[in-house]
């Protein structure tokens, strides 16, 4: 199992989000993680480098409850991403979006068994009474990133031998086999 808060930290002193688990009210808490707040736009910038993430235009929240010392974190962040195709290079506007639902121990409680959730990335602990915001939204932008991006389904890509962008207009090279 992962853990989050009271040890080495993860992210940059300017994208850590330290929440004291005892001040979380019987009700809940809910975090913005709008353009707003100073330290999401440093976190979603860190997280998606060569993205080229619009900054201003992140949207999100996340409602953190409580069950005597069981955290529930739920919410999402979406923000308007503009990489470059992973076939053809050309840059594109996706819409990234992030679900957060994960659930959080202290690790001083945790008994691992064999059936338990060790290997489930929505499970994990925290040390000391407090967790890191910004470590757990850093690893769930990143857990969320696509493996590759495409423009479309059926981007056409790059011819091999001249380097054409095939979206655009044919070249005559050979098709290779």
């Amino acid at each position: 199992m992962r853990g989050y808060g009271g040890g080495q930290r993860l992210v940059p002193h300017y994208m850590y989000m330290k929440i004291f688990v005892r001040s979380i009210p019987q009700e809940g808490k809910e975090i913005d993680l709008s353009s707003r707040e100073g330290w999401v736009k440093a976190l979603v910038g860190q997280a998606l480098p060569t993205e080229s993430p619009d900054l201003e235009a992140i949207q999100g929240w996340m409602m953190i409850q409580k069950i005597e010392e069981t955290l529930h974190l739920s919410g999402e962040l979406s923000l308007p991403i503009y990489p470059f195709c992973d076939r053809c290079g050309e840059p594109y506007h996706h819409k990234f979006l992030v679900s957060i639902d994960m659930h959080l121990t202290p690790a001083d409680e945790t008994n691992p068994t064999e059936d338990s959730s060790e290997n489930d990335l929505n499970y994990a602990t925290y040390n000391g009474g407090e967790i890191n915001l910004g470590e757990i939204i850093r690893e769930m932008i990143v857990l969320h990133r696509p493996i590759r991006f495409l423009c479309s389904e059926d981007c056409r890509g790059l011819c091999q031998e001249c380097g054409t962008n095939l979206n655009k207009t044919s070249c005559n090279c050979r098709p290779r086999l």
